[in-house]
């Protein structure tokens, strides 16, 4: 489920340049959002649901072995209808991978298999599906992750 209205805090659309996941990678994310759509969740603020189900890690898994991700990472499993902000946690930064539907970020589109890197706190204003990754701010998505 995804609209297409994103609002950021940010203005430097550099920052929110797509970069692709592999097709391995793709599949499993595909996977997972064909399981999230009946995932157990519950609601976190306004216009907010975050996933609970105890399934998660075991259908997140095989999407962050693949981005080599699985280590010294966290991640969250969203829902959003309406106005929300995701907020940047202290030393981390996080990679967004929409998971159901297109959604266009001050005019670049994000669809899945798509993700970006939130270096700030944003306002999201969609209906939308999507995991979000939080990596230390430090972290480089080159060479050994299958994130290029």
């Amino acid at each position: 489920m995804a609209s297409d209205k994103v609002d950021t805090e940010s203005r430097d659309t550099s920052e929110f340049e797509p970069s692709t996941i592999d097709s391995d990678a793709k599949r499993d994310l595909n996977e997972l959002a064909e399981w999230f759509r009946t995932a157990e969740m519950v609601t976190q603020a306004k216009n907010t649901w975050r996933c609970v189900d105890t399934a998660r890690f075991q259908k997140v898994d095989p999407l962050l072995s693949k981005l080599k991700l699985d280590k010294g990472c966290k991640f969250t499993l969203y829902r959003i209808s309406g106005y929300t902000r995701i907020l940047k946690g202290l030393g981390f930064d996080n990679l967004f991978f929409p998971l159901l539907g297109a959604v266009d970020i001050h005019g670049v589109r994000f669809e899945p298999g798509k993700y970006t890197r939130f270096t700030s706190n944003q306002v999201v204003d969609a209906q939308l599906d999507f995991l979000i990754i939080s990596v230390p701010e430090d972290a480089s998505m080159s060479n050994e992750s299958r994130l290029e």
